[in-house]
This record gives structure tokens, C-alpha cells and sequence, in this order.
């Protein structure tokens, strides 16, 4: 984000032109004639006025400017629907780029600072700055743009029809509102971003209190965390509070200076006309004051909410780059083509846990195919670790990863993990996540039994339809993770825990898929289940004593 109020209003007046150069032309075309037509009525009302002193018929001529005025009113106001249309398209555009710029950065991100930043408080902040992308976006289009134009009019007017007097008052007026406004939206800013502070606090407060819905109804402390959250939340009322009262101070100070550039007009006026004051011109001085001023109020309130669109945007852009480069790189698998059968060798491969708590360096370690290879040791010992360093997800100091086999591609890797997201969706969208496969999606889901006699993809979607509110049980949830993975056709598949939440029956298929899959791809498999098939034969690596933090273990 660039610095300074008028920087920043250019790069939205750039952004707005990036979304298309007619569109673009089109908010700006309406903003300058809705800026001419909230002139129009003073003046009809004012021709209108000197009509009735010239004299004449008293009832053709009030029908007449009733009609007249009505019609100019009405056709200045109509110009504001077509304009909230356009603009609408415009901010939504802005925001959803920016959305989407925001979760490709987190995607391509480190994965040790990603790990580090909490789902929920990521949301939180690509949302705040979608709002602030809004907050600014209208403060420029919606206020200090139209603010700038109706002075701009105003002065026009003034110079052109009543002569140098009253436009000097007007230009008087302009400064004192601008001028005299602005240690005011300093401290309405100052309160706003400590508001909106405070309001990011009491969210997570928000959040924590939640997380505590089941021991609110076992342990009876509902009302102990309902007042806990109560008085968090008063910090933020007291804040909010303050930057109100700035809010009508600045009211009153604006209001104050438009009455007294009203009169000063008049008066201006007065004095340049003595003896030929006409009603007409007085009441369109009136008019075009009104017209021209009080759309200036909105200006100190356009700056101060671009600055806190600013802010807000900054704050997400402050979460955002902490999910840049930590100085790790993620391990990278080699491919070398060998006709003999594929097999991954690790060598000297030094990997750490998000936040440094462990560290393991695996001296030699072989995973062959045909068989499944197995990663043992007790909880906490580090086996997480180390297939999170295999799979690029945890970061890697060094060692070399390389897969030999009957393939000139580079390798690739699935990852079941021991926890994984799943979509607000139907079954087959939870698999398939956007990669068409064909059949394949359908062929894993009845390997693994999630779908009996499924001949047709409509039936994956009849099972768990969208939006009806039904869950997967944990066990096929498990399973339909497997499938997930399984889509990609890896040549390296690496499990965590597969038969975490399954039944025996569920545990049984998963493992005898596994088998299965072992024999066309290098599967790496780490559990506590101690029906899982191992078998003497097989390759394993066992690691023991990484379960206290802060400590390192060689594993060979």
C-alpha cells in the first residue's frame, strides 16, 4: 500500500480503469453529470421565482413549475440507481481479486509460516481486507470524487452567474471545510483504527469463547463465559463510543461552516447588488450553496473511511506477508530412471517441526516398492516430522531425496495426513476437487466401499448431497480422504495414520487397499494400529526419542 491520502486515491482511481475502460468511463460520466443536475434544480427554481415576480397567470404558471421542478429533481436523482449499478460490478471485482490474490498467496507460501498462521485468523484478515478494499473504493467513488466535482461546479456557477464576491466566499468556505476538518479526521481516524483494533481482539475472544460450547453445558460455566466475553467486549463498545463522538463533533464543526458560507454568499451578494436585489438570484445562491457545500461534509467522512479501508487492507497485508519466506526450502525429490523396480532412497535429511519443537535427521532410509514400507515409534517421537519433510510440507535444512524408476517423469507425491479439510460439498466434489479423472474418482470410491453398486456418478451425489446438512462418519470421511489422495495416481503415497476413527471392518479394507497399492506405487505408511499387516520382511524406519521439545535425533 502506498502512503499518503492522495497516492492511495490514485492507485483506486487505477484500479477501478483496470476493471475495464468502459465501465470505468461510465462511472465517471454519470459522477460529472450527477455533479451538473444537483445544480438544475436550484436553477429552474430560481427561473421559476422570477417568472411569478414578472407576473402573469398565477395558476398556469404554478402547475407549470411544479411540473418543471419535479421533472429536473427527478432526472438528477435517477442518475444514482444506473451509478450504484455500475459501481456495484466495479467493488465486487476488487474484492474478489483481491480474495483470490490472497489465497494464491497462501497457497504458494512457506509451509512453516503458513503452518503458523491459524485458518480462522487468515480468513479473518483476507475478509477485513476485502472490507477495507470496499470501505476505500467507495469512500473515493461515493464521496470525495462527487465532494470534489460539486465544488468544482459550485465555483463555476458562482463565477458565472453572480460574479467574483460570492464565489470568493464559496472558495473561503471550501478551505475552511477542508482545513479545519482535518484535525478532527485525524482523531476520528485515530479512534477508528483503535475501534477496529480492539474489534479484531474481541473476535478472537469471540471465537475462543465458542470453542467452549460443550463444557458450557457439562461443567454449568456458561455464564461465566458469557460474562467473560461481555467484558471484552466493553473495551471495544468504549472505543467505538469515542470514535462517535468524534463523528458528531466533526458533524457540527461542517454544519456550522456551510450555514455561515450560506449566508456570507447571500450577503456577499447583497452588497455587490444594492438596489437590484432580485429574489430569483438569492434563492438559487441558496440552492447551488446547499447543492455544492453539504456533499463537502461527506468529504472529511470519505477520508477518514478511506483511511480505515487503508488500515484495513494493511492489517491483511501484515498476515498475508508473514506467510512469506522462512529461509527453508521444502524437500525436492530427484528422479533417475532405472529399469530395475522403483525404490526412494533418503539420505542425510535434517527436517524440523512447525515452530522448531522437534527436529529429526534421518542418516539412510529406503522405501521400496512392492511392499509397504513403515514408520514406527511412539507418539510425539516424530514420525509427523518426517513425513510432513517427504511430502514438502515442513521445512528442510538438507539431505537429498531421490526416486529411482521406470519413468522419465518427476516423481510425484500423495500425502494423507492425519487430519485434512473437507469441503461443503457432495461426495464426489470432495475427491475430486476440481480434477477431472474420468471414472477413476468412482473406481476408488467403491474400492474403498463408500459406494455400493455405484454405477453412475449421480449416485455419488444422491449419497451426501450439498446443502441438506448430512456428515460423513468419521470412518468414511477417512476413507473418502484416501480417495482424495488416490486421484492423483502418485508414484509416491505417503499415509499418516490411515486407520485413524475407522471400525475393524473399515480398518481391514484401508489395509488391504494399501497392499494393493503397494504393488504399483512406493507406499509409506505411519500408524499405531496394531492389526496393520507388517510383516518381518518389510522396510521400516523406527524413531525413538524426539518427544521432548527442542530436541534433535539421528535415525538410520
Amino acid at each position: 500500500m502506498q502512503h499518503g491520502i492522495f497516492p492511495t486515491i490514485m492507485r483506486i482511481l487505477r484500479d477501478i480503469w483496470s476493471q475495464g475502460r468502459l465501465l470505468s468511463t461510465g462511472i465517471w460520466t454519470l459522477k460529472g453529470v450527477e455533479s451538473l443536475f444537483a445544480v438544475l434544480p436550484s436553477l429552474v427554481l430560481a427561473w421559476l421565482v422570477g417568472a411569478f415576480e414578472a407576473g402573469g397567470d398565477a395558476m398556469s404558471q404554478t402547475v407549470f413549475a411544479a411540473f418543471i421542478y419535479s421533472a429536473v429533481w427527478a432526472a438528477s436523482r435517477m442518475i444514482s440507481p444506473g451509478l450504484t449499478q455500475l459501481y456495484g460490478r466495479v467493488e465486487q471485482r476488487l474484492q474478489t481479486r483481491f480474495i483470490v490474490d490472497a489465497i494464491q498467496r497462501q497457497e504458494s507460501a512457506s509451509p512453516l509460516d503458513r503452518a503458523a498462521i491459524g485458518d480462522a485468523e487468515l480468513s479473518f484478515a483476507i475478509d477485513s481486507g476485502a472490507e477495507g478494499i470496499r470501505n476505500s473504493t467507495w469512500a473515493v467513488v461515493s464521496s470525495i470524487v462527487p465532494a470534489v466535482l460539486n465544488a468544482v461546479v459550485g465555483l463555476v456557477m458562482f463565477m458565472t452567474l453572480y460574479g467574483y464576491a460570492p464565489a470568493a466566499v464559496f472558495v473561503v468556505a471550501v478551505c475552511v471545510l477542508i482545513f479545519g476538518s482535518r484535525p478532527i479526521i485525524r482523531r476520528h481516524q485515530a479512534r477508528q483504527h483503535s475501534s477496529m483494533e480492539e474489534a479484531m481482539s474481541s473476535f478472537g475472544v469471540l471465537q475462543n469463547t465458542l470453542e467452549f460450547w460443550r463444557e458450557s453445558r457439562i461443567l454449568g460455566v456458561g455464564d461465566y463465559l458469557r460474562e467473560r466475553y461481555r467484558a471484552d467486549r466493553r473495551k471495544f463498545e468504549q472505543r467505538a463510543h469515542a470514535s462517535y463522538m468524534t463523528t458528531g463533533l466533526l458533524q457540527i464543526f461542517q454544519i456550522s461552516v456551510i450555514a455561515a458560507g450560506i449566508f456570507g454568499m447571500v450577503y456577499a451578494y447583497a452588497i455587490q447588488h444594492v438596489g437590484v436585489l432580485k429574489a430569483a438570484d438569492i434563492v438559487a445562491i441558496i440552492g447551488i450553496s446547499v447543492a455544492t457545500l453539504v456533499p463537502l461534509q461527506s468529504l472529511g467522512f470519505g477520508v477518514s473511511s478511506l483511511s480505515s479501508g487503508v488500515a484495513q487492507i494493511r492489517q491483511s497485508e501484515s498476515v498475508l506477508k508473514q506467510a512469506g519466506s522462512d529461509g527453508y526450502l521444502p524437500a525436492t525429490i530427484s528422479s533417475v530412471f532405472s529399469a530395475e523396480p522403483a525404490i526412494l532412497s533418503v539420505q542425510n535429511f535434517h527436517c524440523e517441526s512447525f515452530g522448531g519443537g522437534h527436529a529429526l535427521r534421518v542418516t539412510s532410509f529406503k522405501a521400496p516398492i512392492g511392499q509397504i514400507t513403515w514408520v514406527l515409534g511412539p507418539s510425539g517421537s516424530g514420525k509427523t516430522v518426517f513425513l510432513d519433510g517427504l511430502a514438502g510440507l515442513a521445512p528442510v535444512r538438507n539431505g537429498t531425496i531421490e526416486w529411482s524408476g521406470r519413468s522419465r517423469c518427476k516423481a510425484s507425491v500423495g500425502y494423507l495426513r492425519q487430519s485434512a479439510p473437507v469441503l461443503a460439498a457432495d461426495l464426489m466434489e470432495n475427491v475430486e476437487l476440481g480434477r477431472d479423472r474420468g471414472n477413476a474418482a468412482l473406481e476408488s470410491l467403491k474400492n474403498l466401499e463408500l459406494l455400493a453398486a455405484c454405477d453412475t456418478k449421480s449416485t455419488a451425489h444422491q449419497i451426501f448431497p450439498r446443502g441438506d446438512g448430512s456428515r460423513l462418519s468419521g470412518g468414511q470421511e477417512r476413507r473418502m480422504l484416501l480417495a482424495r489422495v488416490l486421484l492423483n495416481d502418485p508414484d509416491i503415497l505417503i499415509c499418516d495414520e490411515p486407520t485413524t476413527c475407522l471400525d475393524r471392518e473399515s480398518r481391514a479394507i484401508v489395509w488391504q487397499l494399501l497392499e494393493q497399492e503397494s504393488q504399483k506405487r512406493i507406499v509409506i505408511v505411519s500408524t499405531h494400529d496394531p492389526e496393520a499387516p507388517m510383516r518381518e520382511s518389510d522396510s521400516s524406519l523406527d524413531i525413538v526419542g524426539c518427544a521432548v521439545p527442542h530436541t534433535e535425533v539421528a535415525v538410520q
